[in-house]
């Protein structure tokens, strides 16, 4: 009995003493300037421009359409530029709760390899000596609702209320916040059909007007204001075009933040699917990062979609219940 006692005791005198690998940050502490007291997290600039490409990215757009479809997305992206490369793997799903009126949504990057130049790990203070590794991403929750569809004069109206998480890290790499946010946005669409005898295609042009916000773990002052978190203005024209195989499209899209550090993101993107049966298509997209956005990237994905009636579904299942009690 004493002699177990006695190696518990030594195991936990084992663990209470300093490890022998701990990390030296003293290179950071000079190049931060550190004045040994403040929290390392407020040497960060909190804004997509001294983060990852995938921090917070701008929204892609829609038509101003709910998805109607249960579509599940899986892309390979590498982004390049400026001294910071990555490689990421983005996973989407697509859950029609009530076909044409409520859409939920849900994407992430799962894993991300980041490999950047010691310059630009000195310009974001990052807080790994070695700024190349793994990354988590941050998960998005979002509810479409339509508000308008199909009608002959009116134009498609839709809005999105979407939730960041704070899953991404790691924060010492620079790469996610590690804070919540969110974004409000409104689509106005339209779809004017082309063509006849078969070779029908369909033009759609939209637009795209929102809030979006980010916390920031800081402790700096503007003027008399304690700065906790961002707030931004969100835009968006797309225009896009669909065949019976084929699908192009294209939008400029972009948020105007009001603290101006590196909060104002603008980009160019555009993408060919290629459709087959059953519902599954391949992809091909491409960005273009202006201003605050310093990025190129590629993807290749793959998507699967098909019909289903959750909302009937649940009707019948309630029916059933009810025959039986």
């Amino acid at each position: 009995m004493w002699k177990s006692i006695s190696l518990l005791a030594i195991l936990a005198l084992f663990l209470c003493l300093p490890g022998q690998s701990q990390t030296d940050y003293s290179w950071w502490n000079e190049l931060a300037h550190w004045d040994g007291v403040t929290p390392w997290t407020s040497y960060y600039t909190y804004s997509p421009r001294y983060f990852g490409p995938n921090a917070f990215p701008v929204p892609r757009m829609g038509d101003g359409r709910v998805n109607d479809k249960l579509t599940a997305d899986i892309a390979f992206e590498q982004y390049w530029g400026f001294g910071d490369n990555a490689t990421d793997l983005n996973i989407r799903l697509d859950l029609p709760l009530y076909p044409k009126y409520v859409n939920l949504s849900l994407w992430i990057v799962p894993i991300e390899y980041f490999n950047t130049s010691i310059h630009v790990r000195n310009e974001r203070l990052m807080r790994i000596e070695d700024p190349k590794g793994w990354a988590i991403g941050d998960l998005y929750i979002q509810t479409g609702i339509q508000i308008l569809r199909d009608r002959p004069k009116a134009p498609d109206i839709m809005i999105n209320l979407t939730m960041k998480t704070a899953s991404g890290n790691p924060l010492v790499a620079a790469r996610y916040y590690d804070a919540p946010g969110y974004f409000f946005d409104a689509t106005v669409g339209k779809t004017l059909s082309l063509g006849k005898n078969g070779r029908q295609a369909d033009l759609s042009l939209s637009a795209r007007v929102g809030f979006l916000c980010w916390q920031s773990p800081r402790t700096d002052y503007i003027g008399h204001m304690l700065v906790m978190q961002d707030d931004a203005f969100l835009y968006g024209l797309r225009l896009g075009l669909t065949t019976r195989k084929w699908q192009f499209e294209t939008d400029f899209s972009g948020y105007e933040g009001w603290i101006h550090n590196g909060d104002c993101p603008m980009v160019l993107r555009a993408s060919a699917s290629r459709h087959f049966q059953k519902g599954s298509a391949i992809y091909l997209n491409g960005l273009i990062g202006f201003r605050d956005y310093r990025y190129y990237m590629i993807g290749l994905g793959y998507r699967f979609s098909t019909k289903v009636n959750f909302y009937e579904r649940l009707k019948e299942t309630s029916k059933k219940q009810s025959t039986k009690n």
